[in-house]
């Protein structure tokens, strides 16, 4: 069971997604953000190192999916200099 992870539910088609993040099992916080790209990589590379939690789900077609990876890749790379998030994709 992974404890602790932030779950994102990407809308490509609504100005915002929805943000999870579950702490210990429980839900400890929901919140939204721009369904950009760029807006939710951000945001996920800051709330992951913050938080310390390197685990995210995303729910998104395959392609927005991929996309959102290689952005976040990219911007923990610049932002932090390393790499130690971890993504996956549900559908």
């Amino acid at each position: 069971m992974i404890e602790d992870t932030i779950f994102i539910n990407y809308d490509p088609f609504a100005m915002e997604s929805q943000v999870l993040v579950s702490q210990d099992g429980k839900t400890s916080g929901t919140v939204y953000c721009r369904s950009e790209l760029e807006d939710l990589a951000e945001f996920a590379v800051r709330s992951a190192h913050s938080l310390g939690i390197p685990h995210i789900i995303v729910r998104a077609p395959a392609t927005f999916y991929e996309e959102l990876s290689r952005i976040t890749q990219l911007r923990e790379s610049s932002i932090f200099g390393m790499n130690e998030i971890t993504m996956e994709n549900v559908r």
